[in-house]
């Protein structure tokens, strides 16, 4: 919801050396319909469905290759508890927050293709606040639960962000001959479930 966790993101993965990806653009390309086509053919519910279902795509793919990559998940990804858990066990998770205030302002001449402000909120300023407060309130403790790194976004610096991340988090492109083993199978596939 305009946090910067799609442009922090690309910038962290850019730094890191590795592979970025941006799970409404993954569920796009895998459903061929944009977001706001799966909402309105679907539903949320059909949404959070192939959302779900692509997240732990992904999350088993970036395991099984035991490789470094970048995930952007969508703002409400974390709401689903069975998504929270596969989450929190299986990524290092940083919660990028920021103020209703400064989402308010990013988003007013940027809501298109945002089911989840649109259909309630646009055109209407007051309203559009509203509904950023709400959802942020709503998701807050949730966000909170299942990161292991918060940090602020209301500034706009994508790199100085991209570089207190790598800092506050000690992250650094591995080295090849560091790379850590895979875990045992029975190990890895307990916590991811099957969609």
């Amino acid at each position: 919801m305009s946090s910067g966790k799609s442009t922090v993101g690309a910038e962290l993965a850019r730094r890191l050396g590795c592979r970025f990806i941006d799970l409404d653009r993954a569920i796009e390309e895998d459903s061929g319909m944009t977001i706001p086509e799966i909402f309105k053919a679907e539903g949320e519910a059909g949404f959070r469905t192939r959302e779900s279902s692509c997240l732990i795509r992904i999350l088993k793919t970036y395991r099984d290759e035991n490789s470094t990559t970048v995930l952007a998940l969508g703002g409400g990804t974390p709401v689903d508890k069975k998504n929270r858990l596969a989450i929190s066990e299986n990524t290092f998770c940083i919660y990028l927050n920021a103020s209703a205030d400064v989402l308010h302002k990013r988003l007013q001449s940027a809501c298109d293709g945002r089911p989840m402000l649109t259909k309630r909120a646009s055109g209407n300023p007051e309203a559009l606040y509203d509904r950023i407060n709400h959802l942020l309130n709503e998701r807050k403790g949730i966000y909170e639960e299942c990161s292991d790194l918060t940090i602020d976004t209301d500034s706009p610096d994508i790199g100085r962000t991209a570089e207190k991340i790598m800092t506050t988090a000690a992250l650094r492109r591995p080295a090849a001959d560091t790379v850590p083993e895979a875990q045992p199978a029975e190990t890895q596939e307990s916590s991811l479930p099957e969609y």
